[in-house]
């Protein structure tokens, strides 16, 4: 199994303190030695920081842009593939407006902004800045891949390893994973003859792995005094036949009986989402 993301959470600062990005990048290298000790390559490192508003000194939107750009060659000097910048929220549409410059400036820099939260609800100002800024970003590239770099998002919390949602809130620095797992629940479901096997098989597997995982980064981050969050564990597929999601669904012996039976992606997904709770 993969590690796909290997995420540190950090305020940069503005203007950005170098130091703090070191000392992210150290504890990164850190962690990614010891993964792949463990027998878990890791694919690539990644930094996220909060919504550029709330910034130890506040990045206005007009300064994003420039933020961006000087944030992405700091990670490159660390040797940090890439770098998501915390979203732009519902009450700041300029911060929404500045979303296609920060994307044209960069290569390896993702944003996002949020139109929902679990508090105030939908904030249809929000819900169009975000269609407006996926509609421009489609324009940035001939084959509109830049999209790719941007989440609208709704009730998604802090913490998330995986890019482009992304973002950090409160506290100092922070580390999580995303796993890419697919090879997992394709070796679960080798020559099994129920669901229930299966499930079974493939949540010892995630716990298993899980408990690996957690020992070995919780040690990490209290090297680096920093906080563990935890492990994503995506089915993310490797696009390789052998171990891809679709190999998954064909190993699998059916659905479950009952008036409304689970497809086998849902099997899939409430495994990964409920092994360890």
């Amino acid at each position: 199994m993969n590690i796909r993301a290997l995420t540190g959470f950090i305020d940069p600062g503005w203007p950005i303190e170098a130091r703090r990005v070191s000392g992210l990048a150290a504890c990164l290298q850190a962690a990614k030695a010891r993964l792949e000790e463990a027998g878990y390559p890791v694919q690539t490192l990644r930094m996220a920081t909060p919504p550029p508003a709330e910034v130890g000194k506040a990045v206005r939107p007009a300064e994003r842009p420039e933020f961006a750009r000087k944030l992405e060659a700091e990670c490159f000097v660390h040797s940090i593939d890439y770098v998501s910048l915390g979203p732009a929220s519902p009450e700041e549409p300029d911060g929404l407006a500045a979303v296609p410059e920060i994307l044209a400036g960069t290569e390896n820099v993702f944003t996002s902004a949020i139109f929902c939260e679990p508090e105030s609800g939908i904030s249809l100002t929000a819900a169009r800045g975000c269609a407006q800024a996926i509609s421009d970003v489609s324009r940035l590239q001939p084959d509109g891949f830049a999209n790719l770099r941007f989440a609208a998002m709704a009730n998604v919390p802090p913490g998330s390893p995986f890019f482009p949602a992304a973002y950090h809130r409160g506290g100092g620095m922070a580390i999580a994973v995303g796993t890419e797992g697919a090879e997992l629940a394709v070796d679960a479901l080798r020559e099994v003859s129920s669901i229930g096997t299966a499930r079974r098989r493939l949540e010892g597997m995630i716990e298993a792995h899980g408990a690996a995982l957690a020992k070995t980064l919780q040690a990490v981050a209290a090297e680096h005094e920093a906080r563990f969050l935890g492990i994503d564990f995506s089915l993310a597929p490797f696009p390789e036949h052998f171990r891809s999601r679709q190999r998954c669904r064909r190993r699998l012996p059916g659905r479950l009986p009952g008036p409304r039976p689970i497809p086998p992606h849902g099997i899939l997904r409430s495994v990964s989402n409920g092994a360890g709770r």
